[in-house]
């Protein structure tokens, strides 16, 4: 009999704060060594799952929909504006459905000691029937109330899906309560950890150069600004950030803005860059494995959002000492951030207030003093030492009340 197996689900590893957390935690229970981890991503993303790399070699990786699906399925809904294209498409989704849960349950049903399944992105509502018989905890990384309405969702049916686990994870006392107001009845379901890090490895990637380009070298030489997002303007704001950064060039500013990401709107973003002439001055450079020596050199770090799960990269920033800006959305920069002590807060969607912010930061020594000094006292509460030990915990208590 082997080794108890702990399933870990996630849609796929593309640069991002959930995958990045994702990794930290399958690596933890791995080399806890009293669990084996299997990790399910829901799609093969090819080059695009940046972070398989960095994926314990111990850790077993099963993919749902293999990489020639994906790519059908992307071609097929390329050419869906005609009928029989929309008709293709919509047989093809049918087909993928049937596939994936066919899979699954196939590699479910070979599993043996399977003794907790952990739903990081709450990717496994569809396959509610494929995994009932196993115990289920479940992370939830946004912020539900907004996300229910943005996606026009059934906020009685989804506190329905959300039962079927036998603990859900949060991670900031906002949402906790958010979800409280809206499914009380999920209250003794409920724990809280918050986001974390491997404090020491953040410093050391920071300093470490050697992936980066002659171009790379280049641009960190220069004054910026940074942000760091996936380019997807229905949760990012980057509406704001640019117009903002707009008013300060013509102000005389001369520090360039840096972005850091890839995702669906890049052209909407790079459109608004071009109408605003900035194209020299506001640079998309894409996916970076090591974002934290960008961090560690630029002038301010901005973070422009609609909502949040938490917002990680908040914490990232402060770790390496920077002057942090962020939009008070729900639901992480206002608790990571102190309520604007250790970083300002700026309404979401108000680049007039933004760049007030960011003029006051940047010509208010004493104020620069203090953000840093708190900063670094407040981030401690994010070591992965305290934190991935809570999960810990909470799964040895799940598996031990499936022995009672």
């Amino acid at each position: 009999m082997g080794k108890n197996k702990i399933l870990i689900s996630c849609g796929g590893l593309r640069i991002g704060g959930l995958e990045k957390l994702l990794v930290e935690y399958a690596n933890f229970i791995s080399e806890n060594n009293s669990y084996d981890v299997i990790l399910f991503l829901m799609s093969d993303l090819g080059v695009e799952n940046t972070l398989i790399d960095s994926v314990n070699d111990k850790i077993e990786v099963k993919y749902i929909k293999d990489r020639y699906m994906i790519k059908e399925k992307e071609e097929l809904k390329k050419n869906k504006k005609t009928i029989f294209g929309k008709l293709k498409y919509i047989k093809f989704l049918n087909y993928e459905k049937k596939q994936s849960h066919k899979r699954y349950k196939s590699y479910i049903d070979n599993l043996d000691n399977v003794k907790v399944i952990i739903d990081f992105d709450l990717s496994l509502f569809k396959f509610r029937n494929e995994i009932s018989k196993f115990k289920k905890i479940a992370f939830i990384h946004t912020s539900l109330k907004k996300y229910l309405k943005d996606e026009n969702l059934d906020v009685e049916y989804y506190g329905k899906n959300l039962a079927y686990y036998d603990k859900i994870v949060v991670i900031s006392q906002e949402m906790k309560e958010e979800i409280i107001n809206l499914y009380p009845n999920l209250v003794d379901k409920l724990e809280l950890i918050y986001n974390s890090l491997d404090f020491d490895s953040v410093i050391k990637k920071s300093l470490d150069k050697d992936d980066l380009s002659f171009d790379d070298k280049k641009l960190l030489k220069q004054d910026f600004f940074l942000s760091v997002a996936r380019l997807d303007t229905r949760h990012k704001d980057f509406d704001t950030l640019i117009r903002a950064y707009d008013i300060l060039k013509k102000e005389g500013r001369g520090e360039k803005l840096y972005i850091l990401g890839t995702g669906d709107s890049e052209k909407e973003i790079r459109d608004l860059i071009r109408s605003l002439s900035l194209e020299e001055d506001v640079l998309l450079l894409g996916a970076k494995k090591n974002p934290y020596i960008w961090m560690k050199n630029a002038k301010l770090f901005i973070h422009s959002s609609k909502f949040e799960g938490f917002g990680l990269v908040l914490i990232e920033a402060g770790i390496l000492g920077n002057i942090v800006i962020a939009s008070d959305c729900p639901v992480g920069p206002k608790e990571i951030l102190d309520s604007g002590q250790s970083g300002l807060l700026f309404e979401t969607g108000n680049y007039v207030e933004l760049v007030e912010k960011i003029r006051k930061v940047l010509n208010d020594d004493e104020l620069k003093k203090n953000l840093k000094e708190n900063m670094a006292v407040s981030v401690n509460r994010f070591r992965i030492e305290n934190n991935l030990n809570k999960l810990y915990t909470i799964i040895n208590n799940v598996c031990e009340e499936e022995q009672k």
